[in-house]
């Protein structure tokens, strides 16, 4: 007889979850070219709060360390797009302003693929062992990110603020997903035996979302990890109480959602496989529109219709046919095999 593999269950909460993510990810976008509508700034801070946090903590979850991941599917695909973007935007919106090439300051949500970059170079420096020695390098994450709000210096130029504003969050998702035979276990028995844990996360984060909405010391632009303390008037205790609200939105998703949503659900769970494209092209769309003004035409925005429209783009660039063609077309996949074949 031959011996059989075992092929270990795909967990499709965490595509669920990716899914969600990035739906929050395109309707923030819309929300900033809109016009306002009721609870319009309430709603854009408690996304805000939460999504990127989540989504660069998932990012470390399943990070490994590979140079071709990192030049052919992080930085090749950055280079190619901040210079697609920058033509798009240099001689197709605004052809005539004057136009300028540059690749140190990423255009507008590029900063997440060379934050990538940074990242997945630090993935041998995390390499540790022990769990005291894992704690000790996230608390040292967690102190770069603060001190790092101190220099004004520190900005938009190669994203390097917000890669050491969202930092912990990679490094945590990197050492949790360490241990994610452990999480396999625990997603695949069934969620109700952990009724209490998840009440208390729900609860918890119905806490963080009171709080945020009571909060006047803190608005949505403080979450951007974008600017200095001083350029974005706010505090190191604002950032370590952002930072406090970031862990609980992702404690609540990996151990109340991910369990709850493990199973293959039609179109959703297939756009969760498939967020990247999704990130990277939507933009697009999203600069056209703010710059025709398409959903500031009327006095009120309509966030029904903004829903809509995030539907639409997820469902038309997610979809399996953009996720076979869009690797060997915006990813470097035939220059790495190219690569390989030359180096074989």
């Amino acid at each position: 007889m031959q011996p059989t593999t075992q092929h270990k269950p795909r967990l499709y909460g965490y595509d669920n979850i990716k899914c969600i993510l990035i739906f929050l990810v395109v309707l923030a976008h819309l929300m900033e070219i809109s016009a306002p509508f009721a609870g319009k700034d309430a709603l854009y801070k408690l996304i805000y709060a939460f999504h990127m946090p989540v989504f660069i903590f998932f990012s470390g979850f399943f990070a490994r360390y590979s140079s071709s991941k990192i030049v052919f599917h992080l930085l090749y695909p950055y280079l190619l797009f901040q210079t697609l973007y920058l033509f798009f935007h240099n001689y197709i919106l605004y052809p005539d302003t004057p136009a300028a090439f540059q690749f140190t300051t990423p255009y507008w949500a590029l900063w997440y693929l060379l934050a990538m970059v940074f990242y997945y170079l630090l993935i041998p420096l995390l390499h540790q062992q022990k769990l005291w020695q894992c704690f000790a390098v996230f608390i040292l994450s967690i102190a770069a990110s603060i001190i790092a709000g101190f220099f004004n210096e520190i900005g938009f130029f190669l994203t390097l603020s917000r890669f050491f504003t969202f930092l912990p969050y990679f490094v945590l998702g990197y050492y949790t997903g360490q241990h994610k035979e452990q999480l396999r276990e625990h997603a695949a028995k069934h969620w109700t035996k952990h009724v209490l844990p998840g009440a208390a996360g729900t609860a918890a984060v119905i806490l963080v979302c009171r709080f945020l909405l009571q909060s006047t010391a803190i608005k949505s632009h403080m979450m951007f990890g974008s600017a200095s303390y001083a350029n974005a008037w706010y505090t190191p205790q604002i950032k370590l109480q952002l930072l406090g609200i970031g862990l609980v939105w992702v404690a609540f998703f990996l151990f109340v959602l991910a369990p709850l949503l493990n199973r293959n659900l039609p179109l959703i769970s297939t756009i969760g496989k498939n967020t990247l494209p999704v990130f990277l092209l939507h933009g697009f769309f999203l600069r056209c529109a703010g710059a025709v003004g398409m959903f500031t035409q009327s006095e009120q925005g309509n966030l029904m219709q903004l829903i809509l429209c995030t539907v639409i783009i997820l469902v038309v660039l997610g979809n399996t046919i953009v996720a076979k063609v869009f690797p060997y077309i915006f990813s470097g996949t035939l220059l790495e095999k190219l690569w390989l074949e030359l180096s074989s």
